[in-house]
């Protein structure tokens, strides 16, 4: 997770775009945003899926905020053995 020091704007869409590849073969990572300050409530999914392979590959997802207050990034590895590398990690907000 990584905490941002303001929030989200709600009905603001956001971009990830970086490369990734597991070190052990296929996986899944997911990605939203999130208000740890209600309960860690879920401010938006990004889509789509992310999935990776052992190679590397550029991933481009988005989501919309849709609660307020969302001030964090949270990354979930789900079941993944193994390490995850990324690189070249962009975070940005669409007009």
């Amino acid at each position: 997770a990584y905490d941002f020091g303001q929030a989200f704007v709600v009905g603001k869409t956001y971009k990830l775009t970086f490369r990734i590849r597991g070190a052990n073969g296929n996986g899944t990572l997911g990605a939203g945003l999130q208000n740890a300050d209600d309960n860690y409530h879920s401010a938006g999914e990004f889509a789509p899926a992310i999935n990776f392979n052992g190679t590397w590959q550029t991933v481009e997802v988005t989501c919309t905020c849709n609660y307020a207050n969302a001030k964090r990034l949270i990354f979930s590895f789900g079941q993944y053995r193994g390490s995850i590398y990324i690189d070249d990690f962009k975070f940005t907000v669409l007009e």
